[in-house]
């Protein structure tokens, strides 16, 4: 049983293409035991897990948009949107400024396994050289 107290949360995982479709699920429930390890860690309740097959540089995702939904009709609530890296969100620096202006604006907050994230100017500046980091990697690597 939860308490009204109790913060609630989602779990988002997301992967790209994985030509083995067992390789898919467990690369997902991977994601998923890490982000309910971390609800554990911060007492969150989790609600339901939201999974996307999509590359991280498109902000077209079904269960992303499924989840903004699920966020927006519990606005009240404050809902902590759980990702176990924050590569999970985003690969480029304008997608995730997308990504993470519309978890904000249905009134969720972003919890991260690999970063802390809050609204201060050194976690902003932080966490914009992660997500330019990864823009970077992923394009020396293609």
């Amino acid at each position: 049983m939860i308490h009204a107290r109790t913060q609630k949360a989602v779990i988002y995982c997301r992967v790209a293409s994985i030509p083995d479709d067992c390789l898919l699920i467990e690369a997902c429930n991977g994601q998923e035991a890490l982000c309910r390890e971390l609800a554990r860690h911060k007492d969150l309740y989790v609600l339901d897990v939201f999974r996307d097959h999509a590359t991280g540089t498109s902000d077209d995702r079904l269960a992303f948009s499924n989840m903004l939904d699920f966020l927006r009709n519990h606005s009240d609530q404050g809902i902590v949107v759980i990702v176990d890296n924050i590569a999970r969100l985003a690969r480029d620096t304008l997608t995730y400024a997308r990504l993470r202006s519309a978890i904000e604006e249905a009134e969720g907050r972003l919890v991260c396994g690999n970063l802390t994230l809050d609204d201060s100017p050194e976690s902003r500046l932080v966490e914009s050289l992660h997500i330019a980091r990864m823009e970077l990697l992923d394009t020396i690597e293609h």
